[in-house]
């Protein structure tokens, strides 16, 4: 079971959190967050504010959707394949 911002959690840079740093590099606010590997949830509150300031969750659920129409097009090209269609 996952925790809640577990990714803060273990210091691991998922994707919103690189989006977030990489936005604003200047604003170190979450790297500093992320370095502490904090379970303090008011802290954890308080990154993901971050991140939705620089709109990396929205970022992050728009490119997965992108990257699942690019996959259903490609096992399009390749013929039909059910099973597959229905991992993705």
């Amino acid at each position: 079971n996952k925790s809640f911002c577990e990714d803060l959690t273990e210091g691991k840079f998922s994707f919103p959190v690189i989006h977030c740093i990489r936005s604003n590099p200047e604003d170190t606010r979450l790297q500093n967050i992320l370095k502490q590997r904090t379970e303090d949830l008011a802290l954890k509150k308080y990154a993901l504010q971050v991140m939705l300031e620089t709109d990396s969750l929205q970022y992050s659920r728009n490119t997965v959707a992108t990257l699942r129409q690019q996959l259903h097009a490609a096992i399009a090209t390749v013929g039909p394949n059910p099973l597959l269609a229905s991992v993705v």
